[in-house]
């Protein structure tokens, strides 16, 4: 696929191809140079394989200066440039479909399909970059739960809505994320105009990065349906955190 004169219209792009080329057909780096304006790619001492390519005010594009294709070194089952970023776009579609995948099925996956080793860590760091990008960032959402209870509240006046925090102040004056409790006023008065005066219990475990239990109140309308009458996340399930 490389050939002189190969352009590319940014560093990202040649960076992608690049990455995709040498994991797929196992070229061993050894010396890689990755700069904004040029990058160089070699194999082994003993083997020729060496790419380059770099930046052309010309054209502003990302060019092939200088390929030798020739690679006599023997392939191995470890590979740098297979890190989370390129693993994460690879298997992206699979980790959605699998968003608890275990790492170590990870890993056998990779070694299956691409004949590499690569570490915990890495598959570890692939998997979460997919989630994150389809669930967003948990730091980030957690972060702004307070904005989120102002909102609900607003547009919703005479609901419920309770954050319980750490007692304890960290760093920074942040306070860890402990409770979240919430019921709507629309739902209030649904039970109280139409469904049969009994309340149901139920719970679940989260089993997302951030653990903990979902407990939630129903009750049944007029038609037999379940309606959701209050909700809340909490660390364990016991009688205080039910009343």
């Amino acid at each position: 696929m490389w050939e002189l004169g190969l352009a590319f219209e940014s560093v990202d792009k040649f960076r992608e191809a690049l990455t995709r080329f040498v994991v797929e057909e196992k070229v061993v780096v050894d010396k890689y140079v990755n700069q904004p304006t040029r990058v160089r790619c070699k194999c082994k001492d003993g083997c020729p394989w060496h790419l380059f390519a770099s930046y052309d005010s010309g054209t502003k594009d990302f060019v092939v200066k200088k390929y030798i294709p020739i690679h006599i070194y023997e392939p191995t089952n470890k590979n740098k440039l297979c890190n989370s970023k390129y693993l994460a776009e690879k298997f992206k579609d699979r980790i959605r479909k699998q968003p608890n995948i275990r790492i170590f099925k990870f890993q056998q996956l990779v070694r299956k399909e691409l004949g590499l080793y690569v570490g915990r860590s890495i598959c570890r760091k692939a998997r979460n970059k997919v989630l994150n990008d389809i669930m967003g960032d948990h730091v980030l959402e957690y972060s702004r739960i307070l904005d989120y209870r102002d909102e609900m509240l607003r547009s919703n006046p005479s609901s419920t809505c309770v954050v319980k925090l750490s007692e304890e102040t960290f760093e920074g004056g942040k306070k860890i994320f402990v409770g979240f409790y919430i019921c709507f006023d629309a739902l209030k008065k649904a039970f109280k105009a139409g469904c049969r005066p009994c309340i149901g219990l139920d719970g679940c475990f989260l089993k997302g990065i951030y653990k903990g239990q979902l407990l939630v109140a129903v009750c049944k309308d007029g038609n037999n349906q379940m309606l959701p009458l209050a909700w809340a996340v909490v660390e364990v399930e016991n009688k205080s955190n039910w009343t």
